[in-house]
Formats: structure tokens, C-alpha cells, sequence
């Protein structure tokens, strides 16, 4: 039998092994090729390798390591012609998709889903890991289905497996599965080994209880290194040293103080940071261990934001680095076809170069266009493509959709390669994020699968490529003293004196697999496979060890668990934390754990960026709109009309309210102006001229095939309209006409500065009084707005009346209210002054003459009997206030006052500041920043 060495000093494993590995050295070189050694992890051999070299360097010798194996690597010793992964994932695609119906009512008993692509990949995928599985326990295809005599399933995968095994032999190439299982029948030791060392592997394969003893019957001398600092011995241990029943009981005794209860991954990364802050921040010192990979990203995030440098020994996945989300953004446009994700390829840097586009330019231009046509697709956008617009973002567009074709109705991998090398081709791939790796990557997969590749579309091997760049690992290198991220199995390898756990939730620690579609619990204990008791086991004996290795008061050990997830789901706390020593901390210990939680405020908003504003002259003329938006927020009002920023919806596949508002106003324009529609009084007539009107417009907006989504708004604006005709031939019979539509005004001045605007239609009334006219402003909204409410409201205790200015309040019956919009006022008073002037005519209104003038909005909400004509209250003293209100407004604007920011309730801007532009960090804006706090931009 091998032999069992019990390390039982109460300290990390990997200095044991160390000093193990090296008793007896006389200092000169370290040489230990004559022996193999068995690690559980590449992490914990990179580990055991690094403490090594250190060692032979104190002596300024050096190392000759030892034949370094995973458990699974030494029954393939003999080695073979092994076929590619990707030719082995190919393959079984492939018999996947040409399954007989007897074969797919086998594999799915209940319901038979479309076998495509990705379908075929992860059932390829789930036989793979079985037959890997089963090969741990020295277990065959042919021995499970014998196992489970009339089960088609296994019958199915036993006759698949038969057919997959001969397509690899006719091709010259050994399985690797089946090379472990004949390996484990003759186990041999590479040449010149004499010994054997199993170092740290709690769960060692049970293929190893048939091997070893053959190796030692050839004179191999075997030892098995146990972490045992709870000093157990052999009886917690099998014959191999794998950690029995009886760990599964031991009580776990973690100080109260030593658990941390989050509310979420985000609070629980936060936290590890912080302890590791208070440990010293450095390796030597502390490791934050993650049980799940998705903390992976957060947790590093959270180290470097307090300048702690993180190492992710897992690295990052290939299909996460920039050449791998090219790839899976061009398979998602090919499987898709929406121009959404057209933009996203066209947005990827490196799509950018191969396309020649100038992205300060191009993507501003395209995101018009895309906003004004709203494209099904990429094609679609191409067909219907502006004339105007440049042709050159045109030709890059077409390239992309020329590539899109191809790739659609090619087999084979030559136009894969062909693009990668268009893309590529001239340009070095080192000098872009796992560049190199991916690159290595990709030319292995083609390599390997080129003899099965013929058959398959190129659509479906870019998927393939897409998907096997998700198992390639990137790592970055590691910094000095930098604070490691090891996995859970790795902890038994880490000598840090304070181990920092995140995510000590059930199912993470213990382990528990989530449903197999081959393997329930039961087969599993009845073939000695990993199962959920194996691996509570495992992870009990793991706990316990790591904590007994770190003995305050010079080590310490914190767990980590958070009660929800990323995605707001509830989390249980891991079972080994209610294993207490005493009956008595139980009850204690559930109500802590299941306490109301809330979630953490967080540290006050900090922008990743400076505000920094240029300075601009103030303007000379405005809009009645820009004016609403000064009143909104002199800082945005700023930033929207001074520096142009604006906000930018990505991928629009329907018509945002402002687009859907613009093409109701142009209807109501055409049928205003149009002389044989607006003098119109039957309500069915009016319908009938607007909905063919609107039609019109929607066409040559939208196309002929717009998307559903647009096919649905132009039902609604239908709706709408048929409400307005309701509503007009009311107002007809009242005796109002349509004098104008669209009128433009730009020669009115208001206290030294030029007011522009555009009324959307006038109307007039002839009386036995005179002349009498109506100003309409059109509203698209849900909800039926009064004039008076848009216009000003009642000043409430959301208001920071220290940052109005003392013209923008004013008292209505006794109550303070505050203006928010002077729209309908400028409106009247332009036309107010036009009359007094005695201009003829304002830009498409003719004949002005003096009358009273009122004002109005026109509702158009999708329920039609609310669509109503709604005066504005023309009250005289408020009349006065609001022309004040202008005054000061302009008054302002002109001095330059535009700080400190107001909170609007909608924000353009919200991208760019979360409603926090007087949080942004300052410290670089301070030249713009008066010591008044208001950013004066006025000419010197």
C-alpha cells in the first residue's frame, strides 16, 4: 500500500511540502527529475514550483523540478497520436446533427428541441465531461450501459460513442478518454522515475485505487502528502488519503466575529477589499480566496480603486478579450441580423480599423442616421441609405455587409480565415489584450478540425470558434507582492497568514452540481463518481484544514457570503457555517444569518472623471425651448446648448417619443397647409386626409418593412390622429380656422437678445367683435396636460429655492409657485408684438391683424375622446410675471451664470453624470469655477 505522510503542524501546506521535497538537500543542485509528482491544480504546481526556485536561489543553486501531472495526465503516460479538441468536438457536432429520430427519442425521452448549433454544442459538451467522468472511476460507455440494461439513453450514447471512436481511428488518431482507460490498465512511469508523490489531492480519482498498487508491484515507490493540522490520522482518511464520512460531521468552529453577512456581491467585494486593506494589502500578507469566478472582475476592481495590485491566477477567458467579442459580435449578427448588432460589430475597435471609420465622425453620423431611418438591418439601412450622407461610412458599411453574406452562404473555413486575416493581417495582434493568446488559440482550433470542417457552414464555425475561445484562459503577469485570487481548491496551497473567503454560499462551499442531463446523485455514489456527499466531504475536510493552519493570534481566517446575487436572487448561506461546536450557537447563528438586510448606501458618488468645461461666449439668441432648459438647469442648459453634448440612444428599433412627436407635428402641418383638407368640417373626412398623410411620412421614414415595433407605433400615430380629427371638427364648427402651420419668428428682441421659436399653427376666429386669435402648441403625450401646470406649479419641498433666481418665483392667491416653462408665453408676446410693430406678416402668417390673443395646447393622447384643445389661463398679473421671468432669465444667460446644477426629474445627461454634476471631481475645473461657485464664461 502507499504510503501516508501526515503533515500536522498546525501551518499552510505548501511550506511542508517544501521542506518534504528538499530534506536531505546538501545544497547543491536541487534535482528531483526522478521524481513524479501529483498536484491537484496547475495553480497549486505553479505555486509548489515558485516556493522551490526560491529555496535553491537562498543557496544560489538551482532546480531540476520533477515531472509535474495532474491526476488525470499519468494513465496517458503512453503517449499517442490524441486527436484535437476541436476535431473531438467536431466530430460529435457532427453525429449529433445526422442522429437518427430512434436515436434523438433515445438522448430525449421527453421532447425532442431544433438540434442547432449551440443545441449540438452543448450536448457534445455534456457527453464529453460524462466520458471524462466516468473515465475517473476507470468506467467505460460499454460499462454503464451494461449497468443500466434497456435505458436507451445510454444505448443511444454507447452506439454514438462506437461511431465517434471510428471516425477518429480512420483518421489516424487515438481518444484520450479511452487512452486513460487502457492507461490505467498498464500504468507506467516516464522514463527514469522511481517515485511517486501524490501531494494535497483530497479527492484523488478512484482509477488511482486499481493503478497503484500495479506501480508498486514494479518496485515505484508511492507516498501520499496529507494536510492533516488537525492531527486526525489514518482514521479520517481512506487507504489514499481522500477525507471520509467523518469529516462530514466534524463541527466547525468559526468565531462569530470572523463571518461577514453582505447584502450582495457588490457589498461582499467591497468588504474582502477592505480587509485586505487592513491586513497590510500586500500577498505576504493576505489572499482573497473566490469560490465563484463572477466575483472574479469585482473583487479585483475593488482592490485596485485602493491601489492594491490583485493577480487572478485563472486569468481571463479568451472570448472576453477583444478578439474573441469580435468574433462572437459577428456570429451574433449573423444569427440575429438586426442592426442592433450590426452596431455592435461596427463599434469594436478593431472592427473600426478594418472598416477605415473615424469614430469622432462616423459613429455620430451613423447614430443620426440610424435614429431617423430606425433600420431593420443592415442591408436595410444600405438600401434606403441618404443621399446626402457620405459615401465613404456608406462603402464601410457595405464591406461589413459584404462579409455578412459571405460568411451566410459559405461552408467551410476559408472565409473564416480570410476575414480574421483581412482584420488582422496588418496589424500585430501582441499589441492588443490577449492578442497573442487568442490568436494562438484560433490557428490550433483550425488546425486541429480542418479535416472535419468542409461539411459546416461558416456561420456555424464561427459559433464554434466563438464558443471554444470561452475555454482558453489569458493570464496577465503578476506584480510584485501582489494580492492573490485563488480558487477555493487552491486554498490548501496558499501560505498567507490571513485568508480572506468570498462566497461562502451553499452550493459554492460545498460544492453542488446543478442537474446533469446523464448522472443523478444515485448513479454517481453507485459508481464512485464526484457527487454532492463526495464533495461535502471534501470541502469539510478542506475547511477545517485551512482554518487550523492559520492559529491566532499571527493568522486569521474571514469568510465572506452575500444574501443576494448579481441579478438580485436569493442566496443560503453554506451549510458548513451552521455546523457550530455548540448546540447552543445554532439558533444564534440562523437568526443572524437570516436577518433583514438592507442595502448599503455606499460611499458617496465620486466621478471617474473631472468636469472640466471650455469656455464659450454666452449665446446671442435662443429658443423659447433652450429657455425651459435654463430654468431646468443652468448647468446642462450649458453643456446642451453651449457645448452641444447630448445623449445618444444605441441600436433604436422603434421611434423614441421625440421622432414619433416630430412626425405627428409634420402631419398636422401638411393637412394645415394643405387648401383642400384644413377648411375640411366632417370628422371622417379629416381622418381620412390625416391617416393618409401620416402614412406617407411613416413610409418614407420607416420604409416599406419596418420593424414590428414600428409597425405597431404606426397604428398608434393612426389612433392618435383619429382623435384629432375629432377634436378639429369641433373646433371647426366653433368657427376656428387654420391661418397658419409651422410659423417662424426671429426678429423678436427681449431685453438685448433675440428670442427664435416656431409656432406650430395659428388659428383665427372672424366675430361681429373682429379678429380674434388662438396660438395651438401640439403635445404627443400619454396623459392630458393642462397649460397652466406645464407652465409653472407650486413650489415644493423638493425645491431648493436658494438656487432660483428671485424672478423665477412668484405668489397665486396667497401660494408660492415657481415657472418652469415660458413657452406659450414667448409665443403670444411675438405675436403680441408683431401686431403692435405693424409688420405685415411673420413668416408663413399672413395678414396680422389686431385682436385678442389666447393660447393653447392640443393633446394628442392614444385615447381618442381625451384628444382636446386646452386654453391656457390668460391671466394678466401672472402674464406679468412670466415676462419678468424671461427678462431675468436672459439677464442671467448673458452674465454667464450656469452653477451650480439643479436635479431635473428627466436628464439627457444622466449617462454622463447619474444626476451628480456637482459631485464630478472639481479639483482640475477650478480656473473655470469663480469663488461664487458660478461658472462665468462671459468674455472677459
Amino acid at each position: 500500500m502507499p504510503s501516508l505522510i501526515f503533515f500536522k503542524k498546525p501551518c499552510p501546506l505548501l511550506p511542508q511540502v517544501v521542506e518534504k521535497l528538499t530534506e536531505g538537500w546538501s545544497g547543491e543542485l536541487l534535482d528531483l527529475s526522478e521524481m513524479v509528482l501529483i498536484l491537484p491544480t496547475q495553480e497549486s504546481r505553479r505555486r509548489l514550483h515558485e516556493a522551490l526556485v526560491r529555496v535553491a536561489a537562498t543557496r544560489k543553486s538551482a532546480l531540476l523540478p520533477p515531472v509535474w501531472m495532474l491526476p488525470m495526465n499519468l494513465p496517458e503516460r503512453e503517449r499517442k497520436k490524441f486527436a484535437p479538441s476541436s476535431m473531438e468536438q467536431l466530430v460529435w457536432i457532427q453525429l449529433i446533427s445526422g442522429m437518427s429520430n430512434e436515436e434523438k427519442c433515445g438522448i430525449f425521452p421527453r421532447r425532442i428541441p431544433p438540434l442547432d448549433t449551440i443545441c449540438a454544442v452543448e450536448l457534445a459538451d455534456a457527453i464529453r465531461i460524462l466520458r471524462g467522468e466516468l473515465s475517473q472511476s476507470g468506467i467505460t460507455l460499454s460499462d454503464a450501459a451494461a449497468g443500466r440494461p434497456g435505458d436507451a439513453r445510454w444505448k443511444t450514447l454507447l452506439s454514438l460513442e462506437k461511431r465517434y471512436l471510428g471516425i477518429l481511428a480512420e483518421a489516424g488518431f487515438s481518444d484520450r478518454i479511452a487512452s486513460q482507460l487502457d492507461g490505467a490498465v498498464n500504468p507506467i512511469l516516464p522514463h527514469g522515475a522511481n517515485r511517486l508523490l501524490i501531494a494535497g489531492v483530497p479527492d484523488l480519482p478512484k482509477l488511482y485505487d486499481s493503478m497503484l498498487p500495479k506501480l508498486e508491484e514494479r518496485g515505484v515507490q508511492i507516498e501520499i502528502l496529507i494536510h492533516d493540522p488537525l492531527d486526525k490520522g489514518e482514521q479520517y482518511f481512506d487507504a489514499l488519503g481522500r477525507p471520509n464520512e467523518q469529516w462530514a460531521g466534524e463541527p466547525i468552529d468559526v468565531p462569530p466575529t470572523n463571518i461577514h453577512l453582505c447584502f450582495d456581491r457588490a457589498e461582499e467585494a467591497e468588504k474582502a477589499a477592505a480587509l485586505a486593506v487592513a491586513s497590510g494589502g500586500t500577498g505576504s500578507r493576505c489572499t482573497v480566496a473566490l469560490t465563484s469566478a463572477d466575483l472574479a472582475t469585482t473583487v479585483k476592481d475593488e482592490l485596485e480603486i485602493r491601489k492594491i495590485p490583485a493577480f487572478n491566477p485563472a486569468g481571463q477567458t479568451l472570448d472576453s478579450m477583444p478578439m474573441g467579442r469580435l468574433l462572437r459580435d459577428i456570429a451574433n449578427l449573423l444569427a440575429q441580423g438586426d442592426f442592433r448588432s450590426a452596431l455592435q460589430v461596427i463599434r469594436h475597435p478593431d472592427a473600426v480599423r478594418w472598416l477605415e471609420l473615424q469614430p469622432a465622425h462616423d459613429f455620430g453620423k451613423l447614430d443620426q442616421i440610424q435614429r431617423t431611418l430606425i433600420p431593420a438591418s443592415l442591408d436595410d439601412l444600405i438600401a434606403r441609405w441618404p443621399e446626402k450622407e457620405p459615401t465613404k461610412l456608406l462603402h464601410s458599411l457595405r464591406k461589413l455587409g459584404s462579409l455578412i453574406t459571405e460568411l451566410r452562404e459559405s461552408r467551410g473555413a476559408e472565409v473564416l480565415l480570410k476575414m480574421l486575416r483581412d482584420i488582422y493581417g496588418s496589424f500585430d495582434v501582441a499589441a492588443i489584450p490577449g492578442g497573442r493568446e487568442s490568436a494562438d488559440r484560433i490557428l490550433e482550433w483550425f488546425e486541429g478540425g480542418k479535416s472535419q470542417m468542409n461539411e459546416i457552414s461558416s456561420s456555424e464555425l464561427l459559433v464554434l470558434l466563438a464558443v471554444d475561445l470561452g475555454s482558453g484562459i489569458c493570464t496577465s503577469e503578476k506584480r510584485p507582492d501582489s494580492v492573490e485570487l485563488p480558487g477555493w481548491l487552491e486554498l490548501l496551497w496558499e501560505d498567507a497568514p490571513h485568508l480572506i473567503v468570498t462566497g461562502m454560499n451553499d452550493g459554492l462551499v460545498p460544492e453542488m452540481r446543478q442537474g446533469d442531463p446523464f448522472l443523478n446523485e444515485k448513479l454517481r455514489n453507485q459508481w464512485n463518481l464526484p457527487s454532492d456527499n463526495s464533495r461535502l466531504k471534501r470541502d469539510s475536510y478542506l475547511m477545517l484544514s485551512i482554518m487550523a493552519a492559520r492559529p491566532e493570534p499571527t493568522g486569521r481566517i474571514d469568510l465572506l457570503l452575500a444574501r443576494h446575487d448579481s441579478g438580485g436572487s436569493a442566496l443560503k448561506p453554506s451549510r458548513l457555517l451552521l455546523r457550530c461546536a455548540n448546540d447552543r450557537d445554532f439558533p444564534i447563528r440562523v437568526k443572524e444569518f437570516f436577518r433583514d438586510l438592507r442595502p448599503r448606501s455606499g460611499e458617496r458618488w465620486r466621478s471617474a472623471w473631472a468636469l472640466k468645461p471650455a469656455r464659450k461666449k454666452p449665446p446671442i439668441d435662443l429658443s423659447a425651448s433652450a429657455i425651459r432648459d435654463y430654468m431646468t438647469c443652468p448647468t446642462r442648459f450649458y453643456l446642451k446648448h453651449l457645448l452641444h453634448l447630448k445623449g445618444v440612444q444605441f441600436g433604436l428599433d422603434e421611434a423614441d417619443s421625440a421622432t414619433f412627436g416630430t412626425l405627428l407635428h409634420d402631419t398636422l402641418r401638411d393637412f394645415g397647409n394643405n387648401l383642400e383638407f384644413k377648411d375640411l368640417c366632417d370628422e371622417q373626412q379629416i381622418a381620412t386626409a390625416l391617416t393618409s398623410i401620416w402614412k406617407q411620412h411613416f413610409s418614407t421614414r420607416f420604409g416599406d418593412n419596418p420593424l414590428f415595433q414600428l409597425i405597431y407605433q404606426r397604428e398608434a400615430g393612426i389612433r392618435r390622429l383619429r382623435g384629432v380629427a375629432r377634436a378639429q371638427a369641433s373646433t371647426r364648427a366653433e368657427g376656428w380656422e387654420i391661418a397658419a402651420c409651422e410659423i417662424r419668428f426671429k426678429d423678436f428682441h427681449v431685453n438685448g437678445m433675440t428670442i427664435k421659436g416656431q409656432i406650430d399653427r395659428i388659428d383665427r376666429r372672424i366675430t361681429e367683435k373682429g379678429v380674434e386669435w388662438r396660438i395651438i402648441d401640439y403635445k404627443s403625450s400619454e396623459k392630458v396636460k393642462h397649460p397652466d401646470k406645464e407652465h409653472y406649479r407650486p413650489i415644493n419641498r423638493q425645491d431648493d429655492i436658494a438656487l432660483l433666481g428671485s424672478y423665477e418665483h412668484f405668489l397665486v392667491k396667497g401660494k408660492r409657485h415657481r415657472w418652469i416653462d415660458l413657452q406659450l408665453i414667448i409665443y403670444r408676446m411675438a405675436l403680441l408684438s408683431a401686431m403692435e410693430s405693424g409688420k405685415p406678416e411673420l413668416h408663413g402668417l399672413q395678414g396680422i391683424q389686431p385682436g385678442p390673443v389666447e393660447s393653447a395646447y392640443v393633446i394628442l393622447p392614444s385615447e381618442i375622446d381625451k384628444t382636446v384643445f386646452i386654453p391656457f389661463t390668460n391671466d394678466p398679473e401672472i402674464s406679468r410675471s412670466a415676462e419678468d421671468c424671461l427678462k431675468g432669465v436672459l439677464g442671467a444667460i448673458r452674465r454667464g451664470i450656469f452653477w451650480p446644477p439643479r436635479h431635473p426629474k428627466y436628464d439627457d445627461l444622466s449617462d454622463l453624470f447619474f444626476d451628480h454634476i456637482e459631485e464630478t471631481d472639481a479639483s482640475s475645473a477650478q480656473q473655470t469655477l469663480d469663488s461664487t461657485n458660478l461658472l462665468a464664461v462671459a468674455t472677459p
